[in-house]
């Protein structure tokens, strides 16, 4: 666990200020707060009053900083390792949804058929004026796979239904700088961001009650003859009908 509300002083003589800052910002003490509210999309006041109470920080002087080509005047920096950590041990990580291949479910209980529900998917698809819309599926596809396979899971389309009507289920912790992330503030109406998080399988990462973070699924529906979105982490068992 992260110590919490430590402040890196240096309390040694003043002539060996600078070695003690080296040390420290080569130790990993070189992001910047600035940087952080860039990155989180946060106020100086969440900064102070949140993470800084958190993790440990370092307040270099303004000469040092100046000397090291440093031209902001904020001077309190913090080991982005420890942000990472920090993150992952106070927030919860959940998802709602995930994007699957159903045709590979289908062709492996009967490829001639999962083939006739790909034509009638492209075929649809193609004649519309509705466009294409990765993870629904239509409804005259939908109902032939109900007609022509068994399955543990009635395949029907998500988008029809509230998403408070599908529940949120943890996932396990990650690094957030590795994916790409995004917030539901930078949007004129957050609805809208929440229903495309969860329209493309996105991870919801909730740090406290006033700070969410949505990262991106990572799925690649172009590689997916029919992407199709289910409930997230539900096995699904596909059999033919004889």
């Amino acid at each position: 666990m992260i110590e919490t509300s430590k402040k890196v002083v240096y309390s040694g003589d003043k002539a060996n200020y600078y070695e003690w800052a080296d040390a420290m910002f080569n130790r990993g003490f070189d992001c910047s707060i600035e940087t952080v509210m860039e990155i989180l999309n946060v106020s100086l006041s969440w900064v102070k009053h949140t993470l800084l109470k958190e993790i440990p920080y370092v307040t270099y002087s303004y000469k040092y900083l100046y000397q090291k080509g440093f031209k902001s005047r904020v001077t309190t920096y913090i080991d982005m390792e420890d942000l990472i950590k920090w993150i992952m041990q106070v927030s919860r990580f959940r998802r709602q949804t995930e994007l699957v291949d159903l045709y590979s479910y289908l062709s492996l209980a009967n490829r001639k058929k999962a083939d006739i529900a790909l034509k009638m998917y492209k075929d649809i698809i193609k004649s519309s004026n509705i466009g294409y819309n990765p993870g629904i599926v239509p409804e005259a596809v939908l109902q032939y796979i109900n007609s022509e396979y068994y399955t543990n899971y009635e395949p029907k389309n998500l988008s029809c239904i509230k998403r408070t009507e599908v529940a949120l289920k943890d996932v396990e912790p990650f690094n957030v700088f590795e994916r790409n992330y995004y917030f539901p503030d930078v949007s004129t109406t957050a609805e809208l961001v929440y229903r495309d998080a969860f329209m493309n399988g996105d991870i919801k990462i909730s740090i406290g009650n006033k700070k969410t973070i949505f990262v991106s699924s990572g799925v690649d529906t172009n590689k997916m003859k029919m992407p199709f979105l289910i409930p997230y982490n539900k096995k699904i068992v596909v059999q033919n009908r004889k």
